[in-house]
């Protein structure tokens, strides 16, 4: 079989895993097939993962070989930020007492700010020192926010890049393009990304949540274009 076969046969190119059980067999699949798995995101109850449930979790990532638990809170008050920051300072601490790192990955909530103009990834960072950051330039870009200042400003928390592209003024739900294709500043973002002290080897993620056609084709175009400037 095909690598693109198995992609498909696994639903490797898109849409969430619904268990631990079915992402463990989907991440031996990729390894077969000669990738690395640095990373993985988890979605639901927060409270519940970061607190009940953060030992099995470390668990998995152990078994499983990844080194980073990305977690995205997506929280519209300031209010549930400053309740959910303590969980995630003590979830990054105990995950790197186990040689893991727990990171945030960001959409356009994080740069939301407070009346006192922090925003809710200041707050975050702030609150819990040993916790990494997942910037997504896509959405970074959709919030009006520079990309490449916001790397050089977070560079010292970036341990993972990842590449969304959108169309600026385009609805949230129907802005997303091929990156490469859209208004985001790759040949400047990837030039950037070279020079982050903290960026794992393995650690820029090509990502789109539509295509208007085929995700794969879509991410094939983008990597043919990252490969031709690395």
């Amino acid at each position: 079989m095909s690598k693109r076969a198995m992609l498909r046969f696994w639903k490797l190119d898109g849409g969430i895993w619904s268990s631990s059980i079915n992402a463990a067999k989907r991440i031996a699949a990729v390894h077969t097939l000669g990738f690395s798995v640095p990373s993985v995101q988890a979605f639901g109850d927060l409270d519940i993962l970061l607190t009940r449930g953060l030992d099995e979790v470390i668990s998995f990532l152990k078994n499983n070989g990844a080194r980073y638990l990305v977690v995205s809170p997506m929280k519209k008050q300031f209010a549930d930020v400053i309740r959910i920051a303590p969980m995630l300072a003590t979830a990054s601490e105990k995950l790197f007492a186990n040689g893991l790192s727990l990171v945030l990955h960001t959409h356009e909530h994080e740069f939301a700010c407070d009346k006192d103009g922090t925003s809710q990834l200041d707050f975050y960072l702030s609150a819990a020192p040993s916790l990494m950051l997942e910037l997504d330039v896509g959405w970074a870009l959709f919030a009006g926010k520079d990309p490449l200042k916001m790397m050089t400003t977070f560079k010292d928390r970036l341990v993972l890049l990842h590449l969304k592209d959108i169309q600026i003024g385009a609805p949230r739900n129907s802005c997303f393009t091929a990156i490469g294709k859209g208004d985001l500043p790759l040949d400047d973002i990837l030039a950037l990304s070279l020079a982050l002290p903290r960026i794992d080897q393995n650690g820029i993620i090509v990502d789109q949540d539509k295509s208007e056609g085929s995700l794969l084709d879509d991410l094939a175009f983008c990597i043919k274009k990252y490969d031709n400037r690395t």
